[in-house]
């Protein structure tokens, strides 16, 4: 383990990160062509044998293209029945698919996508036992305090989600490693260490270590950063990535068909459950498809003008057949998580730890903490 936090250590001099610096004068300058000849040169390439071939070389191309999308839709189909891929399932005729739409855009790779998640169903299953704090000298109140104060990093750094729960994953898989005990003065600095790794990851310009350094008010230095991520890395033998509940809840959302507010709604209930060292036994999936029944009956509480109406007889049709097929989880398994999810939204505005309440009330998060603990208040999940 890395050497213990020093908290009388030097201020850090100078500002955060290095700056870049502006290209030479001169360094690219723009052709100068006179109209006429501009004009004339479109004219010469009309006439041009190899114009003429390039135009009809572009249409066929697309037509292999889509041709070749095909081919290969049939390929993960035939293989996955066959055992050569991770198996999918059959989608039944009452699920409409989602996917339909951006079949033609190869970058989405929708001839993966029931492959990709069948896997990350299968990862996922790797979880952290939830009592594993007892054995450390550090306690649950503690660690929601640290995970608090890296939601406050992730958001001033404005790095991605995906950074947030990799980190936290970080943190609780480290901590779970049965020989290492984690003191109080040493929690921080895991912390960041874990976000300067997960930075690393998922960001396509990770802060620097000095700007990790600093933003932990010099708690711990550099070289302690850096001999962290050497000790965690060894620990968990360079096996980082887990699935988070962000991946799932993408695809919760698009089954929901949610506008932007539902799905940023949803994303603020997940992160709630990172503060809960309980949730950590939890699929992340689970706790995704969770948060998507919740998010679905606060909006329709809120259409019932926040009155106590009970919503058991009409929340049929919120877990549709989609819902159901895309989360892999009926509504009977979702409740019970949900209704743990609901008391931490209805504890959010009176707890200790507000960085993730606050982050979710400015007006690019669509206000909606405050919206959902305004409506949570008369909010009664269906007994199934």
């Amino acid at each position: 383990m890395a050497t213990r936090l020093n908290k009388g250590l030097a201020n850090r001099q100078g500002g955060m990160g290095n700056t870049l610096k502006p290209a030479a004068d001169g360094a690219f300058k723009p052709l100068k062509v006179e109209k006429a000849s501009a004009k004339a040169a479109v004219a010469a390439s009309s006439n041009c044998p190899v114009q003429a071939a390039i135009s009809q070389v572009i249409p066929a191309s697309r037509a292999i293209r889509s041709k070749r999308i095909k081919v290969v839709q049939e390929i993960v189909r035939t293989a996955g029945k066959e055992g050569g891929f991770v198996s999918v399932r059959e989608r039944p005729d009452n699920v409409q698919d989602i996917y339909i739409d951006e079949i033609g855009n190869e970058s989405l790779v929708c001839a993966y996508v029931e492959h990709i998640y069948a896997y990350l169903h299968q990862r996922e299953k790797d979880v952290v036992a939830a009592n594993y704090m007892d054995k450390l000298s550090v306690n649950t109140r503690m660690r929601a305090i640290l995970i608090d104060w890296m939601v406050s990093v992730q958001y001033k750094f404005h790095m991605c989600q995906d950074t947030l729960y990799l980190a936290v994953s970080i943190v609780d898989r480290f901590m779970s490693t049965p020989e290492l005990d984690i003191t109080k003065e040493e929690l921080q600095l895991v912390g960041v260490t874990a976000l300067f790794i997960a930075s690393k990851f998922e960001e396509v310009y990770p802060p620097e270590v000095s700007d990790f350094a600093y933003i932990a008010d010099n708690a711990c230095t550099k070289a302690q950063i850096l001999e962290t991520e050497l000790v965690i890395s060894q620990t968990l033998n360079f096996d980082f990535t887990r699935p988070n509940s962000n991946h799932f809840l993408r695809r919760c959302s698009k089954a929901a068909q949610s506008d932007a507010e539902d799905y940023v709604m949803a994303k603020y209930i997940c992160e709630l459950a990172l503060l809960d060292c309980s949730f950590v036994a939890v699929y992340s999936s689970l706790t995704a498809a969770a948060a998507m029944y919740l998010m679905l009956n606060i909006q329709a509480q809120r259409l019932a003008d926040g009155s106590s109406m009970d919503l058991s007889d009409d929340s049929s049709t919120l877990w549709t057949a989609d819902l159901e097929y895309y989360s892999m989880y009926k509504e009977k398994e979702v409740q019970p998580i949900a209704q743990r999810l609901l008391a931490m939204v209805q504890a959010a505005p009176t707890a200790k730890q507000q960085c993730i309440f606050k982050k979710y009330s400015s007006k690019k998060m669509f206000e909606v903490s405050t919206i959902v603990s305004q409506s949570v208040e008369s909010l009664t999940l269906p007994q199934l």
